[in-house]
């Protein structure tokens, strides 16, 4: 079903543009998506012509998960709207210095409204991208990294207010939450993450005064602290990620580093 959707639609619609055509993909069934919660994906090779030029492009395909229980669970409805408003009206209108390119793997095609919703995206391992190793702990050197592209992504959001205020606030007004709403389910995982970050920190005697003051916050309503959180607040507010999670980075290595 998923690849004659593939065959027959979706990567026709990505790649049969001017003098470009679709001819045929490979399908990578020894991928699997490492700790994809959210999403169905698949890997592929997808083979496309230019005139007499004969490509063969790298993919990664994100689908809705095929259960329906977990689709209305997770809202993957609305997150497969905002991941496709982002790519196809917000990043182009947001991008200065090239920052989009440093910043996410290149977009081929998306489906946000429909029954088969869908992302196609490069898949960026061939050029040795791959997720951190470590799961629970990221390391100083990695948190550093994130941290600047981050600050990278968040500029351009006061570069479009400043260039095209119009445009922007136009598209945000388009936005929909995904996450941040009272009825999430994940709450209790955000009170669990919380501790284990902080408590260690408390015991070792450092920044305690301000940081039982987070853990009050965090036990008294998780739900208000996060939405109080996320509510944009002029002149300082940005488009944000969404779902900054390590499962969504990707770090490219040079001697180990």
């Amino acid at each position: 079903m998923a690849h004659k959707l593939l065959t027959d639609k979706i990567l026709p619609l990505a790649f049969n543009k001017g003098e470009s055509k679709f001819v045929t993909c490979k399908l990578d069934l020894n991928s699997v998506g490492e700790d994809q919660m959210q999403s169905s994906v698949v890997f592929l090779t997808a083979v496309v012509t230019n005139g007499d030029e004969r490509k063969e492009i790298p993919l990664v395909v994100k689908f809705e998960p095929t259960n329906e229980t977990v689709r209305t669970y997770l809202r993957t409805d609305v997150q497969f709207y905002v991941e496709v408003l982002l790519y196809e009206q917000f990043l182009p209108l947001l991008n200065r210095q090239n920052i989009v390119q440093e910043c996410f793997a290149k977009f081929y095609h998306g489906v946000g409204s429909d029954k088969n919703k869908v992302v196609v995206l490069e898949d960026l391992r061939p050029r040795g991208y791959r997720l951190a190793k470590e799961k629970a702990f990221i390391d100083y050197d990695h948190l550093a990294l994130t941290m600047a592209k981050l600050g990278k992504f968040h500029a351009l959001s006061f570069a479009a207010k400043n260039d095209t205020p119009n445009e922007f606030f136009n598209l945000v007004k388009s936005l929909k939450e995904s996450s941040w709403v009272e009825e999430n389910p994940f709450y209790y995982v955000i009170k669990t993450c919380v501790h284990r970050a902080v408590d260690p920190i408390i015991k070792k005697g450092k920044h305690v005064e301000v940081l039982k003051r987070l853990l009050d916050r965090i036990d008294d309503n998780v739900c208000n602290f996060m939405l109080d959180l996320v509510r944009s607040e002029e002149p300082l507010a940005v488009l944000c990620h969404g779902d900054f999670c390590r499962n969504n980075i990707l770090f490219k290595y040079t001697e180990g580093k």
